[in-house]
């Protein structure tokens, strides 16, 4: 009888002790593949913040970028057409005098001579740079 107390209450510590381990292992199981999870969740999180971040922060540059090279091409077109309209001008005007003081020089450029001469020239250079003006500001 005492054997079969002993052998009993040996089976009820060794099935309690069995299922206190299962537990145990199950509840340790369960915390770690949650941590794992939660961990997994955050770096992942990070990663597409730090992502999303760089990718707006590149998007800014490339903007910022863009913004800069229509600036100066706006400049440089700007430059150019004042440039090739001052020029322009200067050629036609540089260009008129010369004809008119050669023509006037010559006795030739309408009139019947002396101040006659030189008005028609002048007023022939006039009319060239007033039509020369008139050219380039016709567009705007």
């Amino acid at each position: 009888m005492v054997l079969m107390v002993v052998v009993a209450v040996t089976m009820v510590v060794v099935v309690t002790v069995t299922v206190t381990v299962v537990v145990v292992v199950v509840v340790v199981t369960v915390v770690v593949v949650v941590v794992t999870v939660v961990v997994v969740v955050v770096t992942v999180t990070v990663v597409v913040v730090v992502v999303t971040v760089v990718v707006v922060v590149v998007t800014v540059v490339v903007v910022v970028v863009t913004v800069v090279v229509v600036v100066v091409t706006v400049v440089v077109v700007v430059v150019t057409v004042v440039t090739v309209v001052v020029v322009t001008v200067v050629v036609v005007v540089v260009v008129t005098v010369v004809v008119v003081v050669v023509t006037a020089a010559s006795g030739g450029g309408g009139g019947d001579g002396g101040f006659w001469r030189w008005w028609w020239c002048w007023r022939d250079l006039a009319m060239v740079v007033v039509g020369a003006a008139g050219f380039f500001l016709d567009p705007l």
